[in-house]
C-alpha cells in the first residue's frame, strides 16, 4: 500500500514537469451574442414550463399556406404532417 502510494505521489510531482514544455496557453476575448427572434416571425408552438407543448394550429396552418420562401413555411408544414398522421420515419424512406 506504501509503495503504491510513493509511486502515485511520484508520478503526480514529474506531471507538472512535462506541462512546462508545452507553449502557454493563450487567452482569447470572448464575444456575448444576443440571440433575438426576428419581427414579424410570430411563435407557432411554446414549451411550457411543465413540458407541455402549446401549438397555435391556425397560424400554423397559415404559414404552411403561405408564399414560398416564407422562414417558417417548411416548419408549419412538418408540423401539419405530424398532426394528421402523414409523417412517416426517416430510416423508412430508404
Amino acid at each position: 500500500m506504501r509503495t503504491r502510494l510513493m509511486v502515485g505521489a511520484a508520478v503526480m510531482m514529474t506531471a507538472p514537469v512535462f506541462a512546462q514544455d508545452n507553449p502557454p496557453i493563450v487567452q482569447r476575448p470572448v464575444t456575448t451574442e444576443r440571440i433575438v427572434r426576428p419581427a414579424g416571425n410570430p411563435e407557432l408552438y411554446e414549451v411550457g414550463i411543465n413540458g407541455i407543448v402549446y401549438v397555435d394550429w391556425k397560424l400554423v396552418a397559415t404559414m404552411a399556406s403561405a408564399p414560398r420562401g416564407h422562414p417558417q413555411q417548411a416548419v408549419a408544414q412538418m408540423m401539419l404532417a405530424v398532426r394528421d398522421g402523414k409523417s412517416k420515419d426517416l430510416s423508412e424512406r430508404r
